[in-house]
């Protein structure tokens, strides 16, 4: 066995390029010998035939079809290549997407991907909050307009106002799933080594979307204060109550789905992070999470009193949002720190209780400058 050592790399890129053509450096204990067709030892410095012949370009093209063989015919194999397979992307995306790459001596930046650079992977994100946050006050703002136009827009245009809300609201969706979905692979699926779900990234923006729907219920709240209970009444909140009721089964369903696979494959990268949530000192807190995100609204939500109950509802949108929280906390923590303690210091206190009277504080100045909500619709379906 041989290897180009990251030095070697370095060297060649730098100044002399054809090292890269050669075999590499024999490791301790093994003997080479690069013999022609008649067992004839070649020289050192000897170019083989296909790169003598052919050039660079065509000893690439072959050495991906031979990985392709060697993928394609055999169940299991080492395949052993040489640093420059690295050259091709196509070849080396191959290398990486169908089997698992041991690199004898290179440093992280000589073979990971592009999609893995942190430069790349904070643009990515940032761009995919901003576009989200964009698109959505767009259609805050186009939703808003009515009201703030006041008496000034006839019937005619209300409907026009509608039939854009209507036609918009899709890239509103899309731009939510991509935002979610990056974050979710990016800085949560992304820390567990070697796992790759196409089901976590639903789980995850489908857990916002029902920590939302539950925090509409105190919206409710206050807005039966501020009208009296002319808008916002008994039909509202019981309606609510039924949509919170099919989130619960959804969002089960897609823990579930996640969950049942690192379960029955039982491989142990994907697996400790779990188990260790379960049965670890976290234990208490993810049965918090599966007790607000499930029992708590499941249980409460099949009887019609307490859909009708304002406190009771409350109640159900805090256990619920407590839950995901729980969950997002749970996602990260246990993979970085096993021994940690949740809450064990000031900081685990005072931030996430910081970062809740940031968030409720700019509603509150938002409400103060802006509709709270968009009174002509509601008083057009009526």
């Amino acid at each position: 066995l041989t290897l180009l050592t990251a030095r070697d790399h370095e060297r060649a890129l730098r100044e002399k390029p054809e090292l890269l053509l050669s075999a590499g450096r024999p490791l301790p204990g093994t003997q080479i010998r690069i013999v022609d067709e008649h067992d004839t030892e070649l020289p050192n410095g000897s170019i083989g035939e296909i790169l003598a012949l052919s050039g660079q370009p065509a000893f690439r093209r072959y050495e991906r079809r031979c990985l392709e063989a060697a993928i394609r015919d055999h169940d299991s194999v080492i395949i052993a290549t040489g640093g420059g397979i690295v050259s091709e992307a196509a070849t080396f995306s191959l290398l990486l997407e169908k089997t698992h790459t041991v690199w004898v001596e290179a440093s992280p930046e000589e073979h990971l991907s592009p999609w893995l650079n942190l430069n790349w992977l904070v643009i990515r994100d940032l761009g995919g909050l901003l576009l989200f946050y964009g698109v959505a006050a767009v259609y805050a703002r186009m939703s808003l307009r009515p009201d703030m136009a006041g008496a000034q827009m006839s019937s005619t245009d209300l409907d026009k106002v509608a039939s854009q809300l209507y036609l918009f609201s899709p890239f509103v969706l899309i731009a939510f799933i991509v935002c979610n979905t990056l974050i979710a692979w990016d800085l949560a699926m992304m820390l567990i080594p070697h796992w790759h779900s196409t089901v976590f990234p639903i789980h995850y923006w489908f857990g916002n979307v029902f920590a939302g729907c539950a925090a509409m219920i105190a919206i409710v709240v206050v807005m039966r204060k501020v009208d009296g209970g002319a808008q916002f009444g008994a039909y509202q909140i019981k309606s609510l109550g039924m949509l919170v009721t099919g989130f619960t089964l959804l969002w089960l369903y897609f823990f579930w789905a996640q969950f049942f696979v690192i379960w029955f494959g039982n491989l142990a990268e994907e697996g400790a992070p779990i188990w260790r949530q379960m049965y670890g000192h976290y234990s208490p807190y993810f049965w918090t999470m599966i007790a607000g995100c499930f029992f708590v609204p499941f249980v409460a939500l099949l009887f019609a009193i307490v859909k009708r109950s304002v406190l009771a509802m409350c109640i159900v949108a805090f256990a619920i949002n407590l839950g995901i929280w729980i969950n997002k906390y749970l996602m990260i923590v246990p993979v970085f720190s096993p021994d940690n303690r949740p809450f064990d210091r000031w900081i685990d206190i005072v931030l996430p209780l910081g970062l809740l009277a940031g968030f409720l504080a700019t509603v509150m100045i938002l409400a103060r400058n802006l509709p709270v909500y968009s009174k002509w619709e509601m008083n057009r379906e009526a």
